[in-house]
Order: C-alpha cells, then sequence, then structure tokens
C-alpha cells in the first residue's frame, strides 16, 4: 500500500527487487506501474464539460485522464467519491506533461491556474488500498 515515484534519467531496461523487509517471511504482493512522463499508454482523453464514471477495483490501481489547457483558460475539476470498502476516499494528482506534479485535490471542486499545455489527471485511493467509485469532471474557464 506504499507509493513510489521514481525518475529514470537514463533510457534502457530496468529490474525491480520485491522483498520481504528482514528476509525472513513469505507473502503475496502486487505492483502497479504508471508513467507519467510520457503518459501511461492507456490513459484516457477528458472532454472538457463531460463527466466519466470510473471505479479503483484493487489495491493500488490508478486511473489517469489527460486534459488539454489553451493559453488564458483555468481548469476546474470537480471530483465525487463512494466507497465500496471502508475507508476509501478518491485522491486526484495533477501533473504537467513534464512529468511534474502541479497539484492535487481530494473530491470537491477546485479551480486550477495552469500555463498552456496538456495535463495528466491521476485517480486513485488515498491510501491504495481500498475500492471505490468516482465521477470525474472538468471545465475550462
Amino acid at each position: 500500500g506504499s507509493n513510489v515515484e521514481l525518475v529514470l534519467e537514463e533510457t534502457g531496461t530496468y529490474m525491480l527487487q520485491v522483498r520481504d523487509d528482514n528476509y525472513n517471511e513469505t507473502g503475496s504482493y502486487r505492483i502497479g506501474l504508471e508513467s507519467l512522463k510520457p503518459f501511461s499508454p492507456n490513459t484516457l482523453a477528458l472532454a472538457p464539460n463531460v463527466p466519466v464514471d470510473g471505479q479503483i477495483s484493487r489495491a493500488l490501481e490508478k486511473d489517469q485522464y489527460f486534459i488539454q489547457v489553451p493559453a488564458g483558460k483555468r481548469l476546474t475539476v470537480r471530483l465525487v467519491g463512494s466507497a465500496i470498502d471502508a475507508g476509501f476516499a478518491v485522491y486526484a494528482n495533477l501533473y504537467a506533461a513534464s512529468g511534474a506534479r502541479v497539484g492535487g485535490m481530494w473530491a470537491g471542486r477546485q479551480t486550477f491556474t495552469l500555463s498552456a499545455g496538456i495535463y495528466l489527471i491521476q485517480l486513485s485511493d488515498d491510501n491504495l488500498r481500498e475500492r471505490g467509485n468516482y465521477r470525474l469532471q472538468a471545465w475550462l474557464v
């Protein structure tokens, strides 16, 4: 149930090693990988003013949407979540095309003042453990 962001400076193949913290116990684990630069290949376009419904259906899951913000416009985002598992709290991280995090929000409504460009909205449970549903909608104002 943790989240680590890595900046991989070199092109090539990387290895991820998973182990128990003291090398004594066994158990199961789940790994999720999402790319910020470039955005993951399964990232969906988010059309302005059109709500999308989705579900975080397992631990570590993150859904990604991208939206184009033109010059002179601000981005208003509305996010609503409903729990399948007790403790679910939907959270959105906002990233620039460079991979830099430029903001975040819990369920509710927030307006972001951004430079013109393409932005990624990445949704997940706040602690990456619980399941739930969400509705995401964005406006250019």
